[in-house]
């Protein structure tokens, strides 16, 4: 059968290097990112150039440009890995143009908006779930309009690895199957 899906950790600061902002574990490899300059910032991130078992995952250093009309710079925290992530890397699921970097859920911290965002600031936390991968990274460039705030009770873990699946269970019950009083649910 598949792999289990690899298990995600949130980034922790590097405190003894000032130019390594921090890093994150994701399936037994240490992704990083840095400020290598006032315009570009390099980042981390897991590239899949070849479909297979969790040893085709590599990381890669990735520059992340500036936001453009529309974006946000987003530090990931915590990223949530699924089995469609699986099935991805495995190529059951052949969604991801090679070479890519895969996962659609996350959370993390807006570290620069970009023209025309109004609603976000920089230090604001975030989850998202996005169809256009890219989340196995330490940082990255989102469209605003897939950021939802994060409050001060939720935990970037938490918002990483149940947001899709909330998602999945409203689509399930209000469009799937539409739940009226007396139905009996079963949840698993």
């Amino acid at each position: 059968g598949p792999h289990p899906p690899p298990k995600a950790r949130h980034f922790a600061p590097d405190a003894a290097n000032t130019t390594d902002l921090g890093h994150v574990w994701l399936d037994g490899l240490l992704l990083h990112y840095r400020l290598t300059g006032e315009e570009r910032h390099v980042a981390e991130a897991i590239v899949l150039r070849d479909y297979g078992g969790p040893e085709v995952l590599r990381s890669e250093s990735i520059e992340v440009g500036k936001p453009g009309p529309g974006e946000l710079r987003i530090r990931q925290t915590a990223v949530g890995v699924n089995f469609h992530d699986v099935y991805v890397r495995s190529g059951l699921y052949r969604t991801l143009s090679l070479p890519g970097t895969p996962g659609i859920e996350a959370a993390g911290v807006v570290e620069e908006v970009g023209p025309g965002v109004s609603g976000f600031a920089a230090g604001d936390r975030i989850a998202y779930v996005t169809a256009r991968y890219g989340t196995y990274a330490s940082e990255r460039l989102l469209p605003a309009d897939l950021a939802i705030h994060l409050q001060a009770g939720i935990d970037d873990k938490l918002a990483a690895t149940v947001l899709l699946k909330g998602l999945t269970a409203e689509m399930l019950v209000r469009q799937g199957y539409r739940i009226e009083l007396g139905k009996l649910v079963l949840g698993h």
